[in-house]
């Protein structure tokens, strides 16, 4: 975005966990109302590619700090109880909770890669919503003046 749109947005990416069927994946950033249209064209473009073809060049480096992360959070109450929860949740042994950053430790990039591009929505599929002081929006987009409004849309 930074290359192409000439300004410094932050967007970020992320997955909400909310219960076993909903499961939202989200991109999120803030831009110049002018450039909106811009900023979905070039942020749909870069998620594309992104999802059929990624650069996992760094993923073991990735994947060894996830593993890190996750063996070493793993020894806190609150983290602990999350796992066991989630593992009961999805009909997983939860005795497999102590040694969970194993998980991470065996992933391989091609099956990250594979999941991505047969899990993911393709960017076809994101649905949009913008929030602003405005009400501005385009075309299909779930345009929202208050948080609450979001819960109209599609």
């Amino acid at each position: 975005m930074r290359t192409q749109l000439r300004a410094s947005y932050g967007f970020q990416g992320g997955i909400s966990n909310y219960d076993r069927t909903t499961r939202l994946f989200h991109i999120a950033g803030e831009v110049e109302a002018e450039k909106l249209d811009q900023a979905v064209l070039l942020l749909r473009e870069v998620y594309e590619t992104y999802r059929t073809a990624p650069d996992l060049s760094d993923f073991s480096d990735l994947r060894a700090n996830i593993t890190s992360a996750v063996k070493d959070n793993s020894r806190y109450v609150d983290t602990s109880a999350y796992i066991l929860l989630q593992l009961l949740l999805d009909g997983i042994d939860t005795k497999k909770a102590p040694n969970i950053h194993k998980e991470f430790e065996n992933t391989m990039a091609k099956d990250i890669a594979e999941r991505m591009r047969t899990v993911y929505p393709k960017a076809d599929n994101l649905i949009i919503v913008a929030v602003g002081p405005n009400g501005r929006g385009f075309d299909g987009a779930c345009v929202v003046t208050s948080y609450k409004e979001v819960l109209n849309c599609p």
